[in-house]
């Protein structure tokens, strides 16, 4: 699991991102993580992931499900 503090967030961690992708493609397998905030959804495309689902939580919360194909190295 990975996340950013708010107050770190749009400084370039992104490179964290690629580094995990590139083991996955390293193993051609795919990716998956969620996101509660939609405004991540485009950062996370930007990498190649595509939302399939949304799961809404008790309480009101939502979840995008995001996946990105396995890629080979």
């Amino acid at each position: 699991m990975t996340g950013t503090n708010p107050a770190k967030q749009g400084k370039g961690y992104g490179v964290l991102m690629r580094r995990h992708l590139t083991v996955a493609d390293a193993a051609s397998v795919p990716c998956y993580l969620e996101t509660s905030k939609e405004t991540n959804i485009p950062t996370y495309q930007s990498f190649g992931l595509e939302v399939t689902d949304e799961i809404r939580l008790p309480g009101g919360a939502t979840l995008y499900a995001m996946c990105r194909e396995a890629h080979a190295d």
